[in-house]
Protein backbone atom coordinates (compact mmCIF):
# COMPACT_ATOMS: atom_id res chain seq x y z
CA UNK A 1 0.00 0.00 0.00
CA UNK A 2 1.37 3.44 -0.98
CA UNK A 3 2.11 5.75 1.57
CA UNK A 4 -0.60 8.63 2.36
CA UNK A 5 1.36 12.02 0.65
CA UNK A 6 -0.93 14.02 3.05
CA UNK A 7 -0.22 12.31 5.85
CA UNK A 8 3.36 11.16 5.18
CA UNK A 9 6.50 12.75 3.87
CA UNK A 10 8.11 11.96 0.78
CA UNK A 11 11.19 9.22 1.08
CA UNK A 12 14.79 10.88 0.56
CA UNK A 13 17.08 9.14 -1.34
CA UNK A 14 20.21 7.53 -0.39
CA UNK A 15 22.44 10.93 0.36
CA UNK A 16 25.77 10.72 -1.69
CA UNK A 17 28.53 13.71 -0.98
CA UNK A 18 28.88 15.84 -3.44
CA UNK A 19 30.44 19.30 -4.53
CA UNK A 20 28.51 22.00 -4.20
CA UNK A 21 28.03 24.36 -6.18
CA UNK A 22 29.26 27.92 -5.36
CA UNK A 23 27.25 30.96 -4.33
CA UNK A 24 23.66 28.74 -4.61
CA UNK A 25 20.63 28.63 -1.76
CA UNK A 26 18.12 26.55 -1.46
CA UNK A 27 15.03 27.67 0.96
CA UNK A 28 13.20 24.45 2.25
CA UNK A 29 10.04 24.61 3.94
CA UNK A 30 9.14 21.00 5.62
CA UNK A 31 6.53 18.49 5.01
CA UNK A 32 3.77 18.41 7.62
CA UNK A 33 0.98 16.43 8.12
CA UNK A 34 -1.86 17.39 6.11
CA UNK A 35 -6.12 17.46 6.43
CA UNK A 36 -7.14 17.55 3.24
CA UNK A 37 -10.50 19.68 3.62
CA UNK A 38 -9.30 21.85 5.98
CA UNK A 39 -5.00 22.39 6.30
CA UNK A 40 -3.66 21.43 2.63
CA UNK A 41 -6.66 23.85 1.01
CA UNK A 42 -5.47 26.54 3.77
CA UNK A 43 -1.73 26.11 2.70
CA UNK A 44 -2.33 25.86 -0.61
CA UNK A 45 -4.14 29.51 -0.90
CA UNK A 46 -2.61 31.10 1.52
CA UNK A 47 1.40 29.52 1.19
CA UNK A 48 4.07 30.97 3.53
CA UNK A 49 5.66 33.77 3.52
CA UNK A 50 8.77 33.76 5.70
CA UNK A 51 11.03 31.57 3.42
CA UNK A 52 10.18 33.80 0.47
CA UNK A 53 10.78 36.92 2.21
CA UNK A 54 13.98 35.84 3.14
CA UNK A 55 14.30 34.35 -0.88
CA UNK A 56 14.19 38.18 -1.45
CA UNK A 57 16.99 39.31 1.23
CA UNK A 58 19.51 37.10 -0.64
CA UNK A 59 22.25 38.59 -2.00
CA UNK A 60 21.95 39.31 -5.74
CA UNK A 61 25.59 37.60 -6.19
CA UNK A 62 23.96 34.64 -4.73
CA UNK A 63 21.05 32.33 -6.77
CA UNK A 64 18.16 31.07 -4.57
CA UNK A 65 15.54 28.37 -4.82
CA UNK A 66 12.82 27.74 -2.75
CA UNK A 67 11.24 24.15 -2.23
CA UNK A 68 8.22 23.63 -0.11
CA UNK A 69 7.37 19.93 0.26
CA UNK A 70 3.77 20.72 1.40
CA UNK A 71 3.11 21.10 -2.41
CA UNK A 72 3.20 17.27 -2.76
CA UNK A 73 6.29 17.87 -5.37
CA UNK A 74 8.31 15.54 -3.98
CA UNK A 75 12.02 15.52 -1.62
CA UNK A 76 13.60 19.15 -1.96
CA UNK A 77 16.12 19.17 -5.33
CA UNK A 78 19.85 18.07 -4.92
CA UNK A 79 20.66 18.43 -8.81
CA UNK A 80 22.47 20.65 -8.37
CA UNK A 81 23.27 20.87 -5.43
CA UNK A 82 23.18 24.01 -2.80
CA UNK A 83 26.08 25.39 -1.24
CA UNK A 84 24.11 27.09 1.73
CA UNK A 85 20.35 24.94 2.78
CA UNK A 86 18.19 27.50 4.88
CA UNK A 87 15.51 25.33 6.66
CA UNK A 88 12.57 26.55 8.87
CA UNK A 89 11.97 24.80 12.01
CA UNK A 90 8.47 24.53 13.63
CA UNK A 91 7.52 22.20 16.69
CA UNK A 92 5.23 20.77 14.09
CA UNK A 93 7.50 19.61 12.02
CA UNK A 94 10.24 19.69 13.32
CA UNK A 95 11.52 15.95 13.12
CA UNK A 96 10.68 16.14 9.15
CA UNK A 97 13.29 19.46 9.58
CA UNK A 98 15.89 17.61 11.10
CA UNK A 99 16.05 14.47 8.95
CA UNK A 100 16.26 17.16 6.07
CA UNK A 101 19.20 18.85 7.73
CA UNK A 102 21.26 15.58 8.49
CA UNK A 103 20.76 14.52 4.70
CA UNK A 104 21.76 18.00 3.09
CA UNK A 105 24.90 17.81 5.86
CA UNK A 106 25.42 14.36 4.49
CA UNK A 107 25.60 15.31 0.83
CA UNK A 108 28.13 18.19 1.71
CA UNK A 109 25.97 21.18 2.31
CA UNK A 110 26.12 23.93 4.37
CA UNK A 111 22.55 24.00 6.56
CA UNK A 112 21.45 27.41 8.38
CA UNK A 113 18.57 26.46 10.51
CA UNK A 114 15.93 29.30 11.91
CA UNK A 115 12.28 29.40 12.66
CA UNK A 116 10.35 29.66 15.63
CA UNK A 117 11.59 26.52 17.16
CA UNK A 118 15.15 27.90 16.70
CA UNK A 119 14.20 30.76 18.89
CA UNK A 120 12.11 28.12 21.83
CA UNK A 121 14.92 25.61 21.76
CA UNK A 122 18.04 26.47 20.16
CA UNK A 123 20.12 23.85 21.70
CA UNK A 124 17.73 20.92 20.37
CA UNK A 125 17.95 22.73 16.92
CA UNK A 126 21.10 24.07 16.67
CA UNK A 127 22.77 19.89 16.82
CA UNK A 128 21.65 19.50 13.38
CA UNK A 129 22.86 22.39 11.52
CA UNK A 130 25.87 24.24 10.91
CA UNK A 131 24.58 27.60 12.01
CA UNK A 132 21.25 28.70 13.52
CA UNK A 133 19.40 32.41 12.48
CA UNK A 134 17.50 33.56 16.17
CA UNK A 135 14.92 36.30 15.53
CA UNK A 136 13.91 38.03 12.21
CA UNK A 137 15.54 36.16 9.44
CA UNK A 138 15.57 38.76 6.55
CA UNK A 139 17.93 41.04 8.37
CA UNK A 140 20.45 37.62 9.83
CA UNK A 141 20.41 35.32 6.08
CA UNK A 142 22.47 38.10 3.98
CA UNK A 143 24.74 38.34 7.11
CA UNK A 144 24.96 34.54 7.32
CA UNK A 145 26.18 34.30 3.27
CA UNK A 146 28.59 37.18 3.61
CA UNK A 147 30.35 36.74 7.00
CA UNK A 148 31.26 33.35 6.34
CA UNK A 149 34.86 31.23 7.65
CA UNK A 150 36.23 28.40 5.83
CA UNK A 151 37.54 25.99 8.36
CA UNK A 152 40.10 23.54 6.76
CA UNK A 153 41.89 20.33 6.92
CA UNK A 154 45.46 19.93 5.49
CA UNK A 155 45.24 19.45 1.67
CA UNK A 156 48.79 21.18 0.93
CA UNK A 157 49.96 17.72 -0.55
CA UNK A 158 46.55 16.26 -1.80
CA UNK A 159 46.57 14.49 -5.39
CA UNK A 160 43.12 13.22 -5.15
CA UNK A 161 41.45 15.03 -8.20
CA UNK A 162 38.28 15.19 -6.09
CA UNK A 163 39.67 16.84 -3.24
CA UNK A 164 41.49 18.98 -5.96
CA UNK A 165 38.28 20.43 -7.27
CA UNK A 166 36.66 21.20 -3.77
CA UNK A 167 39.75 23.30 -2.83
CA UNK A 168 39.02 25.43 -6.73
CA UNK A 169 35.14 25.37 -5.74
CA UNK A 170 36.16 26.84 -2.30
CA UNK A 171 38.75 29.03 -3.97
CA UNK A 172 35.87 30.93 -6.04
CA UNK A 173 33.20 31.07 -3.36
CA UNK A 174 36.19 32.97 -0.87
CA UNK A 175 37.71 35.35 -3.67
CA UNK A 176 34.07 36.82 -4.12
CA UNK A 177 34.04 37.43 -0.51
CA UNK A 178 34.11 40.98 0.97
CA UNK A 179 37.74 40.67 2.42
CA UNK A 180 36.00 41.71 5.95
CA UNK A 181 33.72 39.55 5.85
CA UNK A 182 35.72 36.27 5.20
CA UNK A 183 38.32 34.53 7.11
CA UNK A 184 40.10 31.19 5.73
CA UNK A 185 42.15 28.66 8.43
CA UNK A 186 43.57 26.41 8.05
CA UNK A 187 44.88 23.55 10.94
CA UNK A 188 47.93 21.88 9.79
CA UNK A 189 48.30 18.38 10.01
CA UNK A 190 44.65 17.92 10.39
CA UNK A 191 42.80 15.77 7.52
CA UNK A 192 39.28 15.20 7.04
CA UNK A 193 38.77 12.57 9.93
CA UNK A 194 40.64 15.04 12.49
CA UNK A 195 38.77 18.50 13.27
CA UNK A 196 35.29 17.39 13.86
CA UNK A 197 33.39 15.17 15.76
CA UNK A 198 33.98 12.15 13.94
CA UNK A 199 36.83 12.14 16.64
CA UNK A 200 34.04 11.46 19.30
CA UNK A 201 32.17 8.31 16.97
CA UNK A 202 34.69 6.42 15.50
CA UNK A 203 36.81 3.42 16.85
CA UNK A 204 39.68 4.78 18.85
CA UNK A 205 41.69 1.83 18.40
CA UNK A 206 41.45 2.96 14.12
CA UNK A 207 42.45 6.56 15.11
CA UNK A 208 45.53 4.82 16.97
CA UNK A 209 45.97 3.15 13.90
CA UNK A 210 46.06 5.83 11.64
CA UNK A 211 48.08 7.72 13.80
CA UNK A 212 50.68 4.95 13.90
CA UNK A 213 50.83 4.87 10.13
CA UNK A 214 50.76 8.42 9.92
CA UNK A 215 47.46 9.09 7.99
CA UNK A 216 46.65 11.38 10.78
CA UNK A 217 49.46 14.11 11.52
CA UNK A 218 47.46 15.78 14.82
CA UNK A 219 45.93 14.32 17.11
CA UNK A 220 42.22 13.72 17.05
CA UNK A 221 41.18 15.25 20.14
CA UNK A 222 43.20 18.37 19.62
CA UNK A 223 42.15 19.01 16.47
CA UNK A 224 38.53 19.06 17.73
CA UNK A 225 39.51 21.41 20.29
CA UNK A 226 40.76 24.14 17.46
CA UNK A 227 37.75 23.76 15.50
CA UNK A 228 35.59 24.11 18.11
CA UNK A 229 37.45 27.23 19.75
CA UNK A 230 37.70 28.87 16.04
CA UNK A 231 34.06 28.28 15.43
CA UNK A 232 33.03 29.63 18.36
CA UNK A 233 35.52 32.99 18.19
CA UNK A 234 34.05 33.32 14.53
CA UNK A 235 30.91 33.78 16.09
CA UNK A 236 31.31 35.43 18.75
CA UNK A 237 33.02 38.43 16.44
CA UNK A 238 30.33 38.13 13.82
CA UNK A 239 27.49 37.79 15.30
CA UNK A 240 27.80 39.22 19.32
CA UNK A 241 30.55 41.82 18.15
CA UNK A 242 33.18 40.38 20.19
CA UNK A 243 36.81 42.34 19.34
CA UNK A 244 38.08 41.68 15.51
CA UNK A 245 41.28 40.90 17.51
CA UNK A 246 40.03 37.45 18.11
CA UNK A 247 40.47 36.11 14.26
CA UNK A 248 42.92 38.19 13.35
CA UNK A 249 45.91 35.46 13.84
CA UNK A 250 46.87 32.21 15.92
CA UNK A 251 47.38 32.38 19.90
CA UNK A 252 49.98 31.06 21.33
CA UNK A 253 47.91 28.05 22.40
CA UNK A 254 47.10 27.05 18.84
CA UNK A 255 50.62 27.81 16.62
CA UNK A 256 49.26 24.01 14.15
CA UNK A 257 46.59 27.26 12.34
CA UNK A 258 47.36 28.69 8.97
CA UNK A 259 45.53 31.79 8.64
CA UNK A 260 44.41 33.54 5.14
CA UNK A 261 42.05 36.88 5.55
CA UNK A 262 43.63 38.26 1.86
CA UNK A 263 43.08 35.44 -0.50
CA UNK A 264 46.94 35.17 -0.06
CA UNK A 265 48.71 32.58 2.10
CA UNK A 266 50.32 33.82 5.37
CA UNK A 267 52.35 31.64 7.84
CA UNK A 268 52.01 32.42 11.81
Amino acid sequence: MRPDPMQVPPALPSPRRGIPIPRTALLVNPFYPKDVNASFGKHVLTPTLALTSIAGATPPEWTVRYWDENLLQGPPPIDPLPQVVGITVHLTFARRAYELADWFKAHGCTVILGGLHALSCPDEVQAHGDAIAIGNGVPTWPRILRDIMFLLSDHGDTSDPVSRQIMTNIQSIYDQLPSNGRLRIVIRGANHFSFSDQMLLRSQLVMRLLQMIGRLGLEPRRGLAVSAEYVHRFFDVHLKGAPAALLQGPSPEYPELQFDTSGHSQQF
